[in-house]
């Protein structure tokens, strides 16, 4: 009752909620799905977590991040109720002792207690619960007001704008006179060399009057193709005999992309041709926002009034309005549809209501119509323009339309501003409301009235306040064609770049001449010491290389491109944090790169980037973002920690469990399946859940000891999560159950797995899963065959071990003379396949080998195949680069499945089939085919 009363009071409400405004503070921190949605490309990076940020701080619109984050469960703001005295620690504790009695009485601490407790209730219960949610109520308003603010002055920025004028003095012709409003040829494009580009001729009134088409203005003068270099020669043409017959006063060019630059240079250089050919004169091309022509494109004003034109031609319109006078072009938006809310005035501007903001919008309008006027009568005469009348003070949209429909069913035009009485019948207080902010084109009201004219109706107390048109700076312009606020792209952004192409400086005479080529003492080669090309065998030839211009030069750096078609570059020394001058070593054309913006050059449309590790980790902050000064980031380490942690302890293969009746299924993992197979017979097969889903299934199968074949089986037709599917799949191969896939999959595997483990020939090395295994083999095999052939010389001695690599395959080794050869021969259910051929039996391979050992194979690329690749099954001779991996091109050019390995047993095995070759190919050709000899025999030692 006591916190209850003390909580109602007025002067304590008053002093406390004073108090706790000031002092009150927020945490934020985020959640699960916050820690990863919010990078630093995220609106709320700064304040993803923050502790003790006091209120008086939240500034601008910062408030309703907040907000917006809370609303989709990114993070959690947590108004702190701990308020901090004036002489105490406490703001509570301070507050107890003014309430409490200073008496020392049993009784009297005893109420004091109960006084103590009262005050606790009514702060932390009543007040403090209640103050917040006013506290938030305020900052949102603070925050909308901000947001209108900044909507309000974008929106007067682009309206204060006066009409374009230009004039021509030296020119007589009364044609080239701008007192009436200028003439404009605008032009609008889509940036797709596909589609046609679009011109429309304006009257000074906004009234279209010819519409020129063009099929290839995007495309270069000097493009690939001769019709594209033609048709581009035939629109500038054409372009050129329009400006000629039609005479505008200023071209236009919206800003849709970069390409609106070329469009333009390729405009002012048909006007220099007709300034020099035809004592033109020189006229404007002027580069045009087009956001707005956009939303009047599609708008139902745009589809009344220009019906049969298409999307791109009301484009063109809008841009050529928009010049001859903003006010009225955007006014055409404020209507019944509120289209003027399809435009971006702030990033938050959905967070306000539509109604709102309309209101903050039209109040723009208004200021900006009562300062220079509105002309009724042109209104009348060209609809485009009559949206603007629904602004003139002590109107609105209702007077607005029962005037213009007055005056249209009477067909008459308003000579003076009595009219609006005599005629319009307008009442009193609207007429002198309105009256000053309509003014009459006394010169066009002159030539059809013989009435007496009143001068002064047709002036304006205060002069026109808007801004002369100005053309947009290099900063504007660069906003305009790459569609990038500052606050998007700016220095520190990570951003995703693709390589485009390598810069080098070709070193000078005098370079060449002090040149000190690098002899390396451990191969004997010799290195240029420019492009670092170091495999020249004789000190001549680097000076011959240098002679013939072969040298490319010290490399500088790397060409870069970004998605909205600006260049950039990376230097040399910003490509890595390891030493290195060769950045081809590194990267390749066409690679995607993460990189860091060093600077942006806005007059060039180019950034300067850096690809190091430690500029992209950025652990000191120089490159992100600033953070809030209240940033926690001894939580955010913590949580950092805590991920790691839980990624450590999860990092084994998952997998569910499933409810399976076979006496192959066990619920075990991979490493489990490895275990339990080492006490089992080849051949003898595991099935088990895939850690790829629920929808998949395992198959794993000893090849020998120490190597397993794990392959992936998609089921189909399932019931549930727990149970089989009806239909199972290897690739494209269909089984009904698990029986047949064993039976006609998995037993003819291991069938033709073991004729080659049988085989007089076959050794097995029994060497441990490590890195660079398949190096390891080849060299025991190199040392067996070696030995081999000093016993015997004049034999081809040849043998098969099993790939540890690549389960399912086996190494054949081979010596036909001093120098070694490698290739793989594949296991597949329907036999065995070398060098994309396939056999019934394991002794038909090795005649065919025996025939054929001798023939050209292709060198093979050194990278790791992945699924869906060829596999390797091409040579690999002694001297083989210890950093290569059997590559991806078989020897006649035919596709060879992928089958999973132990190193990568979750591959979806690749299971096309390879068709048999009847016919088989001539042997006994080396070189390419082209020198036929005697073949001989490999025999085995």
């Amino acid at each position: 009752m006591v916190a209850m009363q003390l909580a109602r009071e007025p002067l304590v409400r008053h002093c406390v909620r004073k108090v706790f405004y000031e002092r009150a503070s927020i945490n934020v921190a985020p959640t699960k799905d916050g820690i990863k949605a919010i990078d630093e490309n995220h609106p709320l990076y700064a304040l993803k977590y923050v502790k003790d940020k006091p209120i008086r701080t939240i500034t601008d619109d910062q408030f309703l991040k907040l907000v917006s984050g809370e609303t989709d469960k990114l993070i959690k703001v947590e108004f702190q109720h701990n308020i901090k005295g004036t002489t105490n620690p406490s703001y509570l504790e301070e507050i107890k002792q003014l309430y409490i009695r200073g008496e020392f009485s049993r009784q009297v601490e005893e109420w004091n207690k109960i006084r103590g407790e009262a005050i606790e209730q009514c702060i932390q219960k009543m007040l403090y619960p209640a103050f917040t949610m006013e506290l938030q109520t305020l900052l949102v308003k603070e925050a909308h007001e901000f947001i209108f603010r900044a909507c309000s002055h974008k929106l007067s920025n682009i309206l204060k704008i006066a009409p374009y004028h230009t004039g021509f003095p030296d020119e007589e012709e009364n044609e080239w006179d701008t007192k009436e409003g200028i003439r404009v040829l605008s032009i609008a494009y889509v940036p797709d060399f596909n589609s046609a580009s679009f011109g429309i001729m304006l009257s000074p009134d906004g009234e279209a009057q010819e519409m020129i088409r063009f099929e290839h203005l995007l495309k270069r003068r000097d493009a690939y193709q001769e019709s594209d270099r033609r048709g581009k020669l035939n629109d500038l043409s054409r372009l050129k005999d329009f400006i000629f017959n039609k005479k505008p006063h200023v071209i236009c060019v919206g800003s849709e992309s970069r390409e609106a630059e070329r469009v333009i240079e390729d405009i002012k250089n048909v006007v220099k041709e007709l300034v020099d050919d035809k004592q033109f004169p020189a006229i404007n091309v002027e580069l045009v926002d087009d956001s707005m022509a956009k939303v009047y494109a599609v708008s139902k004003q745009a589809e009344m009034e220009f019906r049969e034109f298409p999307e791109l031609l009301r484009v063109a319109v809008s841009l050529g309005r928009r010049l001859q006078d903003p006010l009225l072009e955007f006014s055409q938006l404020c209507n019944p549809d509120n289209e003027i809310l399809c435009l971006k005035y702030h990033p938050l501007q959905d967070q306000l209501s539509d109604e709102e903001l309309l209101e903050v919008l039209y109040y723009e309008f208004i200021n900006r119509s009562n300062e220079v006027g509105v002309d009724i009568n042109r209104a009348i005469n060209f609809p485009h323009t009559s949206y603007i009348v629904q602004f003139v003070c002590g109107l609105g949209p209702r007077k607005a339309t029962a005037l213009m429909k007055m005056l249209k069913q009477t067909n008459q035009r308003l000579e003076n501003r009595t009219q609006l009485v005599t005629h319009c019948h307008m009442g009193p207080k609207v007429f002198v409301n309105c009256a000053g902010f309509i003014k009459i084109d006394m010169n066009s009201v002159s030539d059809s009235t013989k009435t007496c004219i009143e001068v002064l109706d047709g002036t304006r107390v205060h002069p026109d306040p808007r801004q002369p048109y100005r053309p947009p700076d290099t900063k504007e312009k660069f906003q305009l064609l790459i569609k990038e606020s500052p606050d998007i792209l700016h220095r520190g952004k990570l951003v995703q770049v693709i390589l485009t192409n390598f810069t080098r400086r070709k070193p000078q005479r005098k370079h060449l001449d002090h040149a000190k080529p690098v002899r390396n003492e451990e191969t004997g080669l010799w290195q240029c010491p420019f492009c670092s090309k170091n495999d020249y065998p004789d000190l001549s030839e680097v000076w011959s290389h240098f002679d013939a211009g072969d040298c490319q030069g010290t490399a500088q750096g790397i060409q870069v491109c970004m998605d909205n078609g600006i260049s950039g570059f990376i230097p040399v020394k910003s490509l890595s944090d390891s030493e290195g001058t060769n950045p081809e070593e590194r990267v390749k054309p066409g690679q995607l790169i993460y990189s860091r913006i060093m600077k942006v050059d806005e007059e060039k449309f180019k950034i300067i980037c850096t690809s190091k590790t430690s500029d992209l980790v950025d652990k000191d902050h120089f490159w992100k973002p600033q953070r809030d000064p209240y940033y926690d980031t001894e939580a955010e380490n913590k949580d950092l920690t805590k991920e790691e942690d839980f990624r450590k302890a999860n990092s084994r293969q998952i997998y569910t469990k499933r409810v399976i009746v076979h006496p192959n299924f066990q619920n075990i993992s991979y490493k489990e399946a490895e275990e339990k197979m080492a006490l089992f017979d080849q051949g003898d097969v595991i099935v088990r859940p895939s850690s790829k889903g629920s929808n998949h299934l395992t198959v794993t199968w000893k090849v020998t000891d120490g190597i397993y074949q794990h392959i992936d089986v998609k089921e189909e037709g399932k019931e549930n999560d727990f149970s089989i599917g009806q239909v199972l799949r290897i690739g494209d191969d269909e089984f009904e159950d698990l029986d047949e896939i064993i039976a006609r999959h998995v037993n003819p595997l291991a069938a033709n797995a073991r004729d080659i483990i049988d085989y007089k020939y076959y050794k097995d090395f029994n060497l441990t899963l490590l890195e660079n295994t398949h190096i390891k083999e080849r060299d025991k095999t190199d040392e067996y065959l070696r030995e081999e052939k000093k016993k015997n010389p004049g034999k081809i001695n040849y043998l098969l071990c099993p790939s540890k690599e690549f389960p399912g395959k086996f190494l054949l080794s081979y010596m036909p003379r001093d120098k070694l050869a490698h290739e793989y021969i594949t296991v597949t259910p329907e036999g065995f396949r070398l060098r994309g051929q396939l056999f019934d039996t394991f002794n038909q391979t090795l005649v065919w080998f025996k025939e054929h050992f001798k023939d050209r194979m292709p060198r093979i690329q050194a990278r790791t195949p992945q699924a869906g690749d060829q596999t390797p099954e091409v040579r690999s001779v002694s001297g083989y680069a210890g950093t290569q991996t059997p590559g991806a091109y078989s020897a006649f050019g035919v596709n060879t499945p992928y089958t999973p390995s132990g190193q990568t047993p979750f591959r979806t095995p690749y299971t096309s089939q390879t068709p048999r070759y009847t016919a088989p190919v001539a042997a006994g050709y080396s070189n390419g085919g082209m020198n036929p000899r005697t073949p001989s025999y490999p025999s085995s030692s």
